[in-house]
């Protein structure tokens, strides 16, 4: 995930990659997919840094932009986090300024 500007003031912009690319280990041999259909269920979760979820959104399915209004939340640091099938597949932090 890519958030900008970072730090934040008023919003900001967390731009969607437009695949992922799944790892899995089975025994000795590892296989890697790529999903590029990965939205479909996909939850963009906002969090403090005591773990609270202050925002949970479906994500879009079309658009890979989505902005956040960064002024109803008080300074500090943000953890966002992109959830498929209760999995993470993505995550950033972002700073909110006075």
């Amino acid at each position: 995930l890519k958030v900008y500007p970072n730090p934040a003031i008023i919003s900001f912009t967390i731009e969607l990659p437009q695949y992922i690319v799944s790892n899995s280990k089975h025994g000795s041999i590892s296989t890697s997919h790529v999903l590029y259909q990965w939205r479909q269920g996909a939850m963009l979760m906002l969090y403090d840094m005591g773990g609270s979820c202050l925002l949970q959104m479906p994500v879009p399915k079309e658009g890979n932009l989505i902005e956040i209004n960064a002024s109803v939340y008080p300074p500090g640091m943000y953890l966002v986090r992109l959830v498929r099938n209760g999995e993470t597949i993505g995550k950033c932090k972002v700073v909110k300024q006075l």
